[in-house]
């Protein structure tokens, strides 16, 4: 005797028709929590990058979707190093100091700044700046360019000299603490095409040590000659913008340093050791003559931002 054929029941025939309406909803849930995101863009092919070998550029992981790259860790002058290890001498290697992220390296920023150095490269090599692009790039002591220019007579300035020294000393450390933390490459290893007027240093790009010693030298000097107080900056963003030309700094590199430059300043004016130096310098301090300063001319920059508007 066979068995009929069970009927199904309309209750069956509803939750056929729910799991059938429901799969693909739940396909859609599976793919997602399946989903693996895809690779960071290859860099190398992204920018075409030579500056460096494929073996020794690395990537480091994305913030907020920005792309950037690390300078090596095993191209670091270990000369840069040693002055992460001895630290500062009056300020701790724990004094907070806001440094703000680099721009990424695919930025609307970053880009603009390495039109802004070809642009540069273009029309502000002169062989007047070339000659202080060189000569400021052997400098030892961050107050020699201001002896050149003759804003600064260090020979009849001890004591404004050891206080230098010592700020340079302080700003330093922080220089090259944000430079090893960011790990920012150099212009010309997102930009193949340009070419640089001395080799690139051996060190991270970020912020620009020129730019915060030569802006530090120029707020204590103003500090100690207020009258004068125009003419020392204008020098000091000069030192920071000679990089720029020179195609070893992005814009960005520089602004980083005046700032760092101003913080650590703000930091020292707190200690009293460097507040009892700051005082010898302005009792004893000889300005240089009148004229020096009466004709010192900035870099002008207009004319290659306005020319680089018109291609």
């Amino acid at each position: 005797m066979t068995k009929e054929p069970q009927k199904i029941t309309t209750a069956q025939w509803l939750m056929i028709g729910g799991l059938i309406l429901f799969m693909p909803f739940l396909a859609v849930v599976i793919s997602v929590l399946t989903h693996k995101p895809s690779s960071a863009p290859n860099l190398l092919e992204k920018y075409n990058i030579q500056g460096m070998s494929g073996d020794t550029l690395t990537e480091s992981d994305s913030v907020d979707g920005d792309v950037r790259a690390r300078y090596p860790d095993d191209r670091w002058d270990p000369k840069m190093l040693q002055i992460l290890e001895e630290g500062p001498s009056l300020l701790s290697k724990q004094t907070e100091l806001a440094v703000n992220l680099p721009p990424a390296d695919d930025s609307g920023e970053t880009k603009a700044g390495l039109d802004v150095l070809r642009r540069f490269a273009k029309t502000l090599r002169t062989p007047e700046q070339v000659a202080l692009i060189r000569a400021e790039n052997e400098m030892v002591y961050m107050f020699e360019p201001f002896d050149k220019a003759g804003l600064f007579l260090s020979a009849s300035n001890k004591e404004t000299v050891n206080l230098l020294r010592t700020a340079q000393g302080e700003v330093g450390y922080f220089v090259v603490k944000a430079k090893r933390d960011f790990a920012r490459v150099r212009p010309d290893a997102l930009a193949p095409d340009l070419e640089t007027v001395v080799d690139n240093p051996k060190h991270a790009s970020y912020p620009s040590g020129h730019a915060t010693q030569g802006f530090m030298a120029a707020l204590i000097l103003a500090l100690v000659d207020p009258a004068h107080e125009k003419q020392y900056k204008a020098l000091g963003y000069d030192i920071g913008l000679r990089r720029e030309i020179a195609g070893v700094h992005y814009p960005s590199d520089s602004r980083a340093g005046r700032t760092l430059a101003q913080a650590v300043l703000d930091k020292l004016l707190e200690v009293p050791e460097f507040k009892e130096q700051l005082e010898k310098a302005r009792a004893s301090f000889m300005a240089a003559d009148e004229s020096s300063f009466e004709s010192y001319v900035p870099v002008d920059t207009r004319a290659a931002l306005r020319d680089g508007d018109k291609e």
